[in-house]
């Protein structure tokens, strides 16, 4: 008798009824195996994408199983990618069916790629999540032949991430530091940026700050080329010809520029308002086609006051310097933020740091720098001690680094009536600082504070022989540390016993022709 021939089963197309109870993968391992067996068996064995598709997409799935779920679809789709989704110039009816179909599983793989990577709980979920969706973007091209990067990937990649609250540090600076460093996915990230930051869709709400937000920590971390020999490693293969715009130093200065011009036409968020102006001086502006465009944002930013002030003109001085900048009235500015809260700023160590790098030159004239000093001595008399120190190391380095300017310390043609200075006048020019002396200085000698008194009397040699003085040690100096000095003064090795001496007798009673004696414990209370 003959054996009966038995029909191979026809698999059908799964209706949405059979995909919400298709039953997913229970283990890690058999997530592994189902990825083996597909990418072993090839298009035979597609149909259990489905299993691992469902699996990532559940809420339910443990950590240990999403992870090997995902690697798993990344290794068949890169499989794919290499056969049946590889560009062909023939076609056939039977492959294109089989072919759509896979585009249409990995269009759903990239989906749910787009809500993992910003939003899984699992940092290792969310790390894996963007591994797989960089290697969709590698193997995604309609052609074999020529440069082509997935630049609509990459942008939809970078708005799940900068636009939800959920997106963690470690995953921005992951995106940074393990694919930033392509050239092409830099470049291509910069002009998603550019786009993103377009959009004025909504009005400045919660998304629209956290937004730029994770983009500041983006943008800042990025490490721009300086030459063209520096643009040489790209993620897409085949790389682009050598004419390519991709290749061209001024290409990625452009795109740099756009992205940083769009995104300070924002309303920046407080919290990162401060780092955008450190980081323009000599982290943006190296890299801009004309850094000059930065002007409007640097003089609204002088406006609002305070430390942000000082931070706008570093970026003024800057282009003044660096970029030749036409910018009047740059140190009345300047000039005018001296004013008795500085010395007590937060970031007094910076504001007097960057002072004295704006008074370095030496083609100054005498009278914009003797303003300056006189400003600062004036100031030292209601400072603190810690202000007042501050104030001397300034003081006496300006006027070593400017000679002209010694005539303050003894100044014979000074008024002895009163003093000619004008400290209310906003033009140093006008202020007459040059027909007065530092007669301030002389005052602080019979300050409170010895270490005070004991500082300025640098200014009594004339020559002022001694170096420049350490202005970084001074504006670290705080009360606590002044306090703790003065306590151990007198009790240094080798004078541990030593007692310090005091300018009264120690009392032994609170009013003695009273009687009233101090109480010995607090039984006697």
């Amino acid at each position: 008798m003959m054996k009966q021939q038995t029909q191979p089963v026809r698999k059908r197309k799964r209706t949405d009824k059979e995909d919400e109870s298709k039953t997913a993968v229970s283990s890690a391992e058999e997530a592994s195996e189902i990825a083996k067996c597909i990418v072993d068996g090839g298009t035979k064995n597609a149909n259990r994408i489905i299993l691992l598709l469902n699996t990532i997409e559940s809420n339910d799935t443990k950590e240990d199983t999403m992870l090997a779920s995902v690697k798993g679809l990344a290794k068949v789709f890169q499989s794919f990618s290499n056969t049946v989704l590889a560009p062909k110039k023939e076609k056939n009816k039977k492959v294109e069916t089989v072919r759509n179909w896979l585009l249409d599983q990995q269009a759903e793989f990239i989906e749910i790629l787009l809500r993992l990577v910003p939003n899984h709980a699992a940092t290792a979920v969310n790390y894996a999540a963007l591994e797989a969706m960089i290697e969709v973007m590698r193997n995604n091209k309609e052609t074999s032949e020529e440069y082509e990067f997935p630049y609509s990937l990459l942008s939809r990649l970078l708005k799940a991430m900068v636009s939800s609250t959920n997106t963690k540090k470690e995953i921005l600076e992951a995106l940074v530091d393990d694919y930033c460093n392509f050239d092409d996915v830099r470049y291509y990230l910069l002009k998603a940026f550019a786009k993103l930051f377009q959009s004025k869709t909504g009005t400045q709400s919660q998304s629209k700050s956290t937004m730029l937000q994770n983009s500041f920590l983006v943008l800042n971390s990025l490490e721009m080329p300086t030459s063209t020999e520096d643009i040489s490693r790209f993620l897409i293969s085949p790389e682009p010809h050598e004419d390519h715009s991709i290749r061209q130093l001024k290409s990625h200065k452009k795109v740099f520029s756009e992205c940083w011009l769009t995104y300070l036409e924002n309303n920046i968020p407080s919290d990162i308002f401060r780092e955008i102006l450190i980081s323009l001086p000599e982290e943006v502006m190296p890299h801009m086609t004309n850094p000059k465009l930065l002007i409007d944002f640097l003089r609204d930013s002088y406006d609002l006051g305070g430390y942000l002030s000082i931070l706008a003109l570093h970026g003024v001085f800057v282009l003044i310097y660096q970029y030749n900048l036409d910018y009047p009235k740059f140190y009345e500015k300047l000039y005018l933020l001296l004013n008795g809260d500085v010395f007590e700023m937060e970031h007094r160590k910076r504001f007097f740091g960057l002072l004295d790098k704006f008074l370095s030159s030496s083609m100054l004239p005498a009278y914009l720098v003797a303003a300056f000093i006189k400003r600062l001595s004036r100031l030292c008399l209601r400072a603190t001690p810690v202000g007042c120190m501050i104030g001397i190391r300034l003081v006496y380095t300006f006027l070593k680094r400017h000679p002209s300017c010694k005539v303050l310390i003894h100044n014979p043609n000074a008024y002895p009536e009163f003093d000619p200075y004008i400290m209310s006048e906003p033009d140093p020019s006008k202020s007459r600082a040059l027909e007065s002396s530092l007669w301030e200085m002389q005052s602080l000698r019979s300050h409170y504070h010895p270490d005070v008194a004991k500082l300025v009397c640098v200014l009594e040699d004339p020559a002022l022989r001694k170096k420049e003085m350490n202005l970084a040690r001074a504006c670290q100096t705080t009360y606590s540390k002044l306090l703790k000095q003065e306590l151990n003064r007198g009790h240094e090795a080798g004078h541990e016993d030593t007692e310090l001496p005091t300018t009264y007798l120690k009392p032994t009673a609170l009013v003695t022709a009273v009687g009233w004696t101090l109480p010995s414990s607090p039984n006697n209370i």
